[in-house]
């Protein structure tokens, strides 16, 4: 786990493959963009949480 900008972040293993089809670009701008933005403080756990779900679907976007 890494930090972002002070929040927890979860690293993907291969996740230089999978960011070549923009998938994981397109995760962190809603994770970002719209999550942290519009909640303001949003806990570690919530965030990892939110992308743990999202990295069930990744399948779909390769």
């Amino acid at each position: 786990m890494v930090r972002f900008g002070g929040v927890p972040v979860v690293v993907v293993p291969g996740g230089e493959s999978i960011s070549g089809v923009g998938v994981l670009e397109e995760l962190k701008e809603q994770l970002w963009v719209k999550r942290i933005r519009l909640n303001g403080q949003m806990s570690g756990i919530c965030i990892l949480r939110y992308v743990l779900h999202h990295l069930n679907h990744i399948g779909d976007y390769i």
